[in-house]
C-alpha cells in the first residue's frame, strides 16, 4: 500500500473514496499491530477528505510515527497520533476518537 495515496484523497472520486479510505486504514491497522484502531485510522482520512487535516501533514506525521514504531521508539502509536493530532481542533475529541 502506497500511503502517498493519502495526498490525493481529496481528488479521489467521490464513489471510489470509501474503499480506498478502508484500504489506507486496513493498512495502519496492520503496519501498527492495531487493529481496535482502524476506525480512529478511517477517521483521519475522512478528515482529510473533508479539508479539517491537510494531506500532506497526515502524510508525513504517519511516516514518522512508522518510523518510530518500527525502530522501537514509540510503542503505542495510535496513542502517539492522538497527542500529536491534539493540535488541530476538531479533529481529535477528548476520548481520542476523530470527529
Amino acid at each position: 500500500m502506497d500511503l502517498g495515496l493519502i495526498l490525493v484523497l481529496p481528488e479521489v472520486e467521490e464513489a471510489k473514496r470509501p474503499m480506498l479510505i478502508t484500504l489506507l486504514a486496513n493498512y495502519l491497522a496492520e503496519v501498527f499491530d492495531d487493529h481496535r484502531s482502524r476506525r480512529f485510522y478511517a477517521g483521519l482520512m475522512w478528515a482529510v477528505v473533508r479539508g479539517e487535516l491537510p494531506a500532506p501533514y497526515l502524510f508525513a506525521l504517519l511516516v514518522r510515527v512508522m518510523r518510530d514504531y518500527i525502530e522501537g521508539q514509540v510503542t503505542r502509536p495510535g496513542a502517539y497520533l492522538v497527542r500529536t493530532l491534539e493540535a488541530f481542533p476538531g479533529v481529535v475529541g477528548k476520548k481520542g476518537e476523530v470527529a
